[in-house]
């Protein structure tokens, strides 16, 4: 369980970078 939490976060935190790039990348 407990290596499971790096990679969890980690997938969280690219997947919120990868939203924002998104975002950004269609604003402009």
């Amino acid at each position: 369980v407990l290596t499971m939490i790096p990679s969890v976060l980690l997938f969280i935190f690219a997947q919120r970078y990868f939203i924002e790039g998104v975002t950004a990348g269609s604003s402009r």
